[in-house]
């Protein structure tokens, strides 16, 4: 039995992951100790809420990582359906929030093709493909918005609440990430 935990034990150390796992660990405890309010609960629950959208993003790029690919324009993807929802919502207040929600992802969807399209039937090598989106999704952002920032105040609270709030503590994002 000891054998069998001991070689376990051993396993673990030898995964690359636990050394990122401990890097982590000394990266909090360095800043609990500078900043002690860094453990309080409203800045955890800004870190989570921060993250949730990485997570989501990053599930996204598993799946393209998996096809041996890589993709380089979630960064623009993401600011353009960002953008485009913005705008939707600041020129139609009463645009009911699922229909934000799919606008957004309408628009990821059709950045996704391009590349996709670029990738599989051009036959672009898929770094080439999308640093080629990358920016001419930038450059879109900037023609569509004419270069002009959405301000928070023109979102409904219910949008940005989404990323902050939710009945049990935890950021509906960062749920929805863990779902994803």
């Amino acid at each position: 039995m000891a054998v069998t935990l001991n070689s376990k034990i051993s396993y673990i150390f030898k995964k690359r992951e636990f050394g990122i796992f401990v890097f982590i660990l000394i990266l909090l405890a360095v800043f609990g100790s500078i900043e002690p309010r860094f453990f309080r609960s409203d800045n955890l629950s800004a870190i989570l809420s921060s993250v949730g959208i990485l997570m989501v993003v990053g599930a996204g790029q598993t799946l393209v990582i998996v096809t041996r690919n890589i993709d380089l324009s979630v960064g623009s993807t993401l600011g353009m359906s960002a953008m485009v929802m913005g705008m939707v919502a600041r020129e139609n207040p009463d645009f009911p929030i699922v229909g934000l929600i799919l606008v957004a992802m309408l628009v990821g969807g059709i950045c996704g093709l391009i590349n996709g399209y670029l990738v599989s039937y051009g036959m672009i090598p898929s770094i080439i493909a999308t640093l080629g989106t990358l920016a001419i999704f930038r450059g879109a952002i900037f023609l569509v918005s004419d270069n002009v920032q959405i301000d928070p105040e023109d979102v409904p609270k219910d949008i940005i609440s989404l990323a902050t709030t939710s009945p049990i503590g935890i950021p509906w994002l960062l749920i929805f990430a863990f779902l994803s």
